[in-house]
Formats: C-alpha cells, structure tokens, sequence
C-alpha cells in the first residue's frame, strides 16, 4: 500500500461511501527491528489527539504534542502480562514505539509516530489499551544549555541551534526558512525545559511547531491572511457545530513588549572563594554565570603563586575554567569578568475602543526586537481576541487530511454559517470501525 496525496487524500475523507480500515505496527523488539502488524481484527479503536499549547491564550505561537488512546481485542488474553506463553510475554512495557495508521482503499495514512505509556490490561476484561505520546513529549522536559549568545541571528537559526543541542539533526526536523526572515539583534535561550524554550521561540516567530504524520518536527509559520483554506467543509461533512458568544473572554487591549538588546560594560560575572585546587589541573564546570553572557573578557586568580587559569568554554549561562597548579595546593579566589545583555522595553499598543470592558492582554517575549514586528503583531492579535464569537467547535466525519493549525473553510448552509476561516487548535479523530473527528478552533478575521 502506497501513501496518498493531500487531494487524494481529502477526496477519499469526503466520499459518500468509505470503508476504513486500520493498523497498527508494534515494534517489541525495537525501532530498529520489524514491527508486529495488528489489523481491525485485533484493533478496537484508535483516539488521535492533536492539541496546540494548552496553557497560551496567543493563538500565534504554539508548540504541540500529539497522543494516541488504543484498544486492543484480548479476548485469547495474548496481552496478558502473565501469559508466558505469548509471543509477546516480557514485551508489554512502557517506551514501545507504535506506529498507527488509517486504511482507506489501497492506501494507507499513518497517523504518527508515538512511544508507549504502561499498558492497562485488567484480568475482568477482554480488552487492553494503552495511551502513547509522540517526540516532543518525551523530549520535552530535557533542559536546553550549552548555547552561545548569538549577534545579529534570526529566529530559524535560534530553532537549529535549539534541536541540535539536543542531538537532532535534519531530516529530523525541518524549519520553515520564512522564518530566516524574522530578525533577532541579540539572540539567546533561556536555561529551561525544551517545550518551554520552544513556546518562547513559536511566540517570538509567530510559528507553530508539532511532530507530523511522518515523525518529523515540523516548525511553521501560522498564517492567518485570508484566501488561504488548506480544506473545505460543507454540511455535507459537518454534524454538528456550535459558535458560543463569549463577551467575557475577549481582551480590549493588546499590548507587545518590544525589547531593545544592548551589551553591557565589563563587569564581574563570578567571585568564587575559597577554592582549593590541587597540584596539576583543575577543572570548575559549569560554572554559574548571572547571563545571558555574551562576551568572557578576562579571568583572575587571587591570592595564589603557582596558578594560571583558562577560559575552556562559555555559553549564555555557564563557563568551564582549568587552573593549572605549578607547585603545591594552595587557596586562591577566582573571578571572571565579562559583558552580560540588557534591554530598554518599549510597549506597543492597539485598543479597541468598542469593547465591552477593558481587559487587557499582555505579550511579553524578549526575542521580540523589531517594532515594526511588535506593531503587526498587535495589530493582528487585537483583531482576533477582541471578537467575541472567535471560537467554534465542529463534530464531523473523520478527516485524516486536516492536521492543526491548518486553516478549514466553513461552508454550512445549513446552519446558515458560510464563508468563515478556522484556525484549527485541537483535533480528536476516532476510529472504532466508521470515523469520525471532533475540532476547535479560533475564527480568522475577514480579509478586505
């Protein structure tokens, strides 16, 4: 079976009369090994989640992490734990990666790649299940260091940097090069947990960042200009929408912090003492420096006879020193001096003088440099979060082709709903023999 094309795709996903199917490939014995294909025989159903950052009312800067619920028929209880005469006895653990996939005619949609949490197979049921996570949640709690401040960079490169930190390198992720375009006088990252790095660099590039169907992360601009529907649904597809009127959840106010970067002048960034170093080398790593540093100057020693110090590395938040000890041990205090990064912040500010009352919104993101990105940035986020009827939820038949944070144009006559653009924020899809999805979404503004 071959992969389809989007129209192939989509021409499928809204035929009048589909016969789905699916599979899944367990890798027991590895990602490097063959899978064991279960087919609709043994599989249930299958829940994908698509979700945009949960914890960010900016719909313009997202990451996401994708997740699959699955059942499986063990009625011959070959998923038991106990069951020593499985095939798969000793296998059923946790970080199992699984590959799903929804069958329709001779071709096969894979829904993603994920790695499994503990299975659930309770002895009163003739069911197993299991949830599984993609890359960026299991990745995304590992903490980003050892990254230099960069001068005169952009926002694509901040992401390189970011992903080869971690040891990924292309194809393994694939940056949007529009975002080359986005400039950044003086670039850093703070010491923190991927995700939260990543959240920031999405915002300061207006980007959405996710692992695909294929497994590859993908970061991509979110483009909310009109005219630019990647699907189509009609009340053919839709089974039920709903566009709830929320006054009370829309801001008035949409203020950006645009940030100014400068270097300082030379000042003291570590006083360590006392410090003991021995005969020969020494080696202090990952020294703590108050950053981001830009710029290490000099280093010195007080207090010693037989010691020479050397700068060995620096990132943005850490250095790593050799003392070298001609003579016996001896005490000395350490300094490194250097120049850090500040910033002067300016506010950039759009108000709609309609609402209803004055809630404001604030975005505060240090990558954000230029005003003439400030200003847009304002100027678009105003327009869609002052609208009080911005969100929509919509239960239609299963569609594999719409993936989040692509935009859908909504054409139901019968609800009398025609002509609207949805930015696509969350999906379920749900295969338990026929298909069908569950969205939200946010409603783009018209264009001219």
């Amino acid at each position: 079976m071959t992969i389809p094309t989007p129209v192939q795709l989509e021409d499928l996903s809204n035929a009048d009369f589909r016969i789905i199917e699916t599979k899944l490939d367990v890798y027991f014995d590895g990602p490097g090994e063959d899978p064991t294909s279960f087919n609709q025989d043994v599989v249930a159903s299958i829940t994908l989640l698509e979700e945009a950052a949960a914890d960010s009312e900016n719909p313009l800067g997202s990451v996401s992490s994708n997740e699959i619920s699955v059942e499986l028929d063990n009625t011959d209880r070959v998923f038991a734990y106990n069951n020593t005469s499985s095939p798969y006895h000793g296998k059923i653990k946790p970080r199992v990666m699984v590959k799903p996939y929804i069958i329709m005619d001779t071709f096969e949609v894979p829904l993603g790649t994920f790695w499994t949490d503990d299975w659930k197979v309770p002895t009163q049921s003739v069911m197993a299940s299991f949830d599984a996570y993609d890359l960026l949640y299991f990745i995304g709690d590992e903490i980003v260091e050892d990254l230099k401040v960069g001068l005169n960079t952009n926002i694509k490169e901040l992401f390189e940097k970011v992903f080869e930190s971690m040891g990924l390198s292309a194809p393994s992720f694939n940056i949007d090069s529009s975002l080359e375009s986005i400039e950044v006088e003086i670039g850093w990252v703070k010491r923190d947990k991927l995700r939260n790095v990543l959240q920031d660099l999405c915002i300061a590039g207006r980007c959405s960042t996710y692992v695909d169907r294929e497994g590859v992360i993908q970061v991509v601009p979110i483009d909310i200009s009109a005219g630019t529907a990647d699907i189509e649904w009609t009340e053919e597809e839709i089974e039920f929408m709903d566009i709830p009127t929320e006054y009370l959840n829309t801001y008035s106010e949409v203020i950006v912090k645009k940030y100014t970067p400068m270097l300082s002048p030379i000042q003291q960034l570590v006083s360590m003492d006392p410090v003991t170093f021995s005969s020969g080398d020494t080696y202090l790593v990952n020294i703590n420096l108050q950053g981001p540093v830009a710029y290490i100057t000099s280093l010195s020693l007080i207090g010693t006879t037989n010691c020479v110090v050397e700068l060995v590395d620096f990132d943005a938040w850490t250095a790593t020193v050799k003392v070298t000890n001609s003579g016996a041990a001896e005490e000395g205090a350490l300094r490194i001096y250097g120049r850090i990064v500040q910033s002067d912040v300016d506010e950039i500010s759009e108000v709609d003088t309609s609402a209803v009352e004055y809630r404001p919104f604030q975005l505060d993101n240090y990558l954000i440099q230029d005003k003439g990105v400030a200003e847009q940035y304002a100027n678009d986020l105003l327009e869609l979060l002052s609208n009080p009827t911005r969100f929509i939820k919509i239960n239609a038949r299963g569609n594999p082709a719409l993936t989040l944070n692509h935009i859908l144009e909504v054409n139901n006559a019968t609800d009398k709903v025609t002509g609207i653009d949805v930015l696509v924020r969350r999906q379920t899809i749900r295969y338990n023999g026929p298909m069908d999805c569950e969205i939200e979404g946010i409603i783009l503004p018209e264009g001219e």
